[in-house]
Order: C-alpha cells, then sequence, then structure tokens
C-alpha cells in the first residue's frame, strides 16, 4: 500500500446548509468503522446545529475563532490551536464568532452498524 497525499484546492466538495465549505481529506469506509477527515472554511456569522453524532467529533482550530455550544448551556470559544473533542450523542452547535473565515480540521470514527 502507497502513501496518500490530499491537497484542498478548487471548489469544496459540499456546503452545508449552514455555509461551511467541505473538502473530504480521507474517508475510509471499512467493515468495522466510517473514518473521515475533512477541511472545513466557515465564513464568518456562518452556524451549523444544534445536531447530534453518533459517534465522537473532533474540531483542530487552524484559524479564526468559533464558539462551539453544547447540551446543558456549556459554551467554549476556540481560536487557533486549540481541539474540543464532543462525545458522541451530546447536542451541540458551532458559529464563526469573528469577523474572518475560521479554518478547521474535522475528524470522526464512528463504528458501522449492523
Amino acid at each position: 500500500m502507497k502513501p496518500t497525499v490530499v491537497k484542498v484546492r478548487g471548489n469544496p466538495h459540499r456546503v452545508t446548509t449552514g455555509g461551511f465549505k467541505v473538502w473530504e481529506l480521507h474517508k475510509d469506509l471499512t467493515a468495522s468503522r466510517d473514518f473521515f477527515i475533512a477541511y472545513t472554511i466557515v465564513p464568518p456569522g456562518a452556524r451549523e446545529g444544534p445536531h447530534t453524532r453518533d459517534s465522537e467529533e473532533i474540531l483542530l482550530y487552524l484559524e479564526g475563532t468559533s464558539v462551539v455550544k453544547v447540551e446543558g448551556g456549556r459554551t467554549y470559544r476556540m481560536g487557533p490551536n486549540s481541539l474540543i473533542s464532543i462525545p458522541a450523542g451530546i447536542t451541540h452547535s458551532h458559529t464563526n464568532s469573528g469577523d474572518k473565515p475560521s479554518i478547521q480540521v474535522y475528524i470522526r470514527a464512528e463504528a458501522l452498524k449492523r
């Protein structure tokens, strides 16, 4: 097996209803898991959520600022070089709270349902 190199360029693979531009860097659907990594650009003021995932969601912020709100009223202010891990089943939302795009790496690894 050879290493795989992926570069973020061109148009995003998809744009969410909240305006998040998503480039899928790695998607591995195997017999036991669905592993996903994406590079995401979130325009100023864009918002996604509230939503819940069946797996842990990990966000590494590279640029810009964001607010992550989770059930129970907790709010986390995220900036460059911050990481948040949101457990499966926790309702949460993401908002770009700054005046420039927020850039993040998104990781999810979900066990497949049989």
